[in-house]
């Protein structure tokens, strides 16, 4: 089974446990409520059959497989609003689904390399830093808080890799935060008299690579004080790097299918 057939089943199931959801929260009662329910369920585990093999051999360790089975399996069994977050969990659980399938699995490869990947686990963050060490790691704190795996470049061995190599390497992850602080200085030629807070170059190319690889919607910038950011790129995520950038990072998180108790965030 190719990357798009398994993709296509993914957002079947995505989308029938969105229905179910809308189903058992309906105040309202349809006529025909239990028809579409069993309907949606009936869809919903012929999508999730067909792709447990895949999860089996490819992009799930044991103890990730033994949390989706179960997720799955109560969600297919809901039949009133009280099982409403267990249907939230399944939709957050193949979101993460197709983040690895999309990221990790090639057509004609199925299966990971421990020759030339690391495994990355599915609930780690790449983080993208310049010389504010302050910040780099109040970041990385706040998602190791949330049950998160803050993968920070330096802290990775090298093992004879040049930085490019480490990069592509620890960057198969579902989501990457950039750190755009004032480390640099930079203008405009001839302009010397209106130098401006620049993030370090390193940063900015990182901050690309991500975009390009893993998707804009799944990287976000936190901005900190007045640094000059890109400002030729539509639909890049910036947040101030102020009072509520922790709640609104993990907002973004959420967005992009990690499961996160926003209790953790205050």
């Amino acid at each position: 089974m190719n990357k798009e057939k398994i993709l296509t089943l993914i957002d079947q199931a995505t989308n029938s446990f969105n229905e179910i959801h809308l189903l058992v929260t309906e105040k309202k009662f349809l006529e025909n409520q239990k028809e579409l329910l069993s309907e949606n369920q009936n869809l919903a585990a012929e999508a999730i059959g067909a792709l447990e093999p895949i999860f089996e051999n490819n992009i799930y360790n044991e103890k990730e497989l033994a949390k989706a089975k179960n997720i799955f399996r109560k969600s297919l069994t809901i039949n009133d609003m009280f099982g409403s977050n267990i249907l939230l969990n399944a939709v957050s659980e193949l979101k993460i689904a197709h983040s690895k399938v999309k990221h990790h699995l090639s057509d004609n490869k199925p299966k990971f390399s421990a020759k030339n990947s690391v495994d990355t686990p599915p609930n780690s963050v790449f983080i993208v830093h310049g010389h504010d060490e302050l910040a780099k790691i109040e970041t990385a704190r706040f998602i190791e808080k949330l049950g998160l795996e803050a993968i920070i470049l330096h802290e990775k061995a090298s093992s004879g890799k040049t930085i490019i190599e480490k990069i592509e390497e620890y960057s198969n992850v579902g989501f990457g935060v950039v750190l755009y602080t004032p480390c640099d200085q930079g203008s405009q030629r001839d302009d010397y008299d209106n130098l401006k807070h620049r993030a370090r170059q390193n940063v900015v190319f990182e901050h690309g690579y991500l975009i390009g690889k893993i998707g804009r919607n799944n990287v976000c910038a936190l901005v900190k004080g007045n640094v000059e950011i890109p400002n030729d790129i539509s639909g890049v995520v910036y947040i101030p790097f102020e009072n509520d950038w922790r709640f609104d990072l993990a907002k973004e998180l959420r967005n992009s299918g990690y499961l996160i108790d926003m209790n953790l965030v205050v």
